[in-house]
């Protein structure tokens, strides 16, 4: 088995309350998701709409997850939801992650939201293959050659600059702030 090791700095997603907090994530941020590049690449707007609709329709609480055991994106909706809704939703977010980090528990439709918000070009990194619970990985904007950054990244001038961009979203994922939870992360990967 080959390991890969992703530099950068983030914030780990260690300490989170998966289904819920993500549902909520998921629910507030569904607008910018469906505006999302891989989300217009891949769906019309009807189905965009369509989806957008039922994700901010759909209540949710708390005692609807197990919050010993991380769901994914798809596994979270579809409780849910109507069956043939939960199944639109679930194909809407497998097609608009990434193929190479895909079912690691719906982490990696965050970067899609912190790209799509900030102009950043932040990527999910799991640590290990089909990880649950603590230490799945890390939310990178990746260590790079200064030409290789957008305007947005060349525009930050210190860790205090991505502080503030990385904060409310820990905060929004119910992630403890810490030293380790957030700063310069080294992630290594199986594949």
């Amino acid at each position: 088995m080959q390991s890969d090791i992703t530099y950068g700095y983030g914030f780990t997603v260690e300490n989170m309350v998966f289904g819920y907090n993500l549902a909520l994530f998921i629910q507030k941020h569904i607008k910018h998701i469906a505006a999302s590049k891989p989300a217009r690449e891949k769906f019309t707007t009807e189905i965009t709409d369509r989806i957008v609709n039922i994700i901010e329709n759909t209540e949710i609480r708390n005692s609807q997850f197990n919050v010993n055991t991380p769901e994914s994106a798809d596994e979270i909706f579809e409780t849910l939801l109507q069956p043939e809704d939960a199944q639109e939703i679930a194909d809407f977010f497998e097609s608009i992650t990434d193929d190479k980090y895909f079912n690691h528990n719906g982490l990696d439709l965050i970067p899609i939201v912190i790209n799509f918000e900030t102009g950043l070009e932040t990527l999910y990194v799991p640590s290990q293959e089909g990880c649950l619970g603590a230490n799945c990985g890390a939310v990178l904007l990746p260590a790079c050659m200064p030409w290789q950054f957008n305007e947005h990244e060349r525009a930050l001038s210190s860790e205090s600059d991505l502080d503030e961009i990385f904060v409310p979203y820990m905060q929004e994922l119910g992630i403890i702030i810490s030293p380790d939870a957030l700063g310069f992360q080294a992630i290594e990967s199986f594949g």
